[in-house]
């Protein structure tokens, strides 16, 4: 079973004032799955991220869903944590930066993780079906966790 469904029940809390993430499932294959909504007040961009360890949203690379509420897009991205600068990098070629893309599409300043870099840009009025959404995510997790094995081994050969 995909994620789609725990998708669409984000996108919908979204417009909510609830804080609440328990009802999340907290794994997706094999990944550890963080919700936040933000922490004491609502934030402008909700997010869903799937972590491999040893990252985690304060320090890390992973796979994410920013949810920029006020221009209606969901940006599923190569996450790049902010308040820490993460030991591993994404091995991409050409990558677009999400501040880059606001940019080329005449969306201004993202207020938060513009340094991420971009995969899937969706219209949230205009979503794609279950199918497709799931084989985009399954198909950065696939990429996500062949960077993580490629970086552990330059680590390895750094080493000896």
């Amino acid at each position: 079973m995909g994620y789609s469904e725990q998708l669409f029940q984000f996108i919908e809390q979204s417009r909510t004032d609830s804080l609440r993430t328990s009802h999340y499932d907290g794994s997706y294959n094999g990944l550890d799955v963080k919700v936040s909504f933000g922490q004491g007040a609502l934030s402008r961009i909700p997010w869903v991220s799937f972590l491999k360890a040893p990252n985690t949203t304060s320090k890390g690379i992973y796979p994410v869903y920013l949810l920029y509420k006020n221009i209606d897009k969901l940006v599923l991205a190569y996450g790049i944590s902010e308040e820490n600068l993460p030991n591993q990098t994404w091995n991409l070629t050409n990558p677009q930066s999400i501040t880059e893309y606001f940019r080329d599409n005449n969306l201004g300043r993202p207020a938060r993780y513009g340094s991420s870099y971009v995969y899937k840009v969706y219209n949230v009025r205009e979503l794609p079906g279950d199918d497709q959404l799931d084989r985009d995510l399954d198909e950065i997790i696939s990429f996500y966790i062949n960077n993580m094995s490629l970086n552990k081994r330059k680590i390895n050969d750094a080493i000896e």
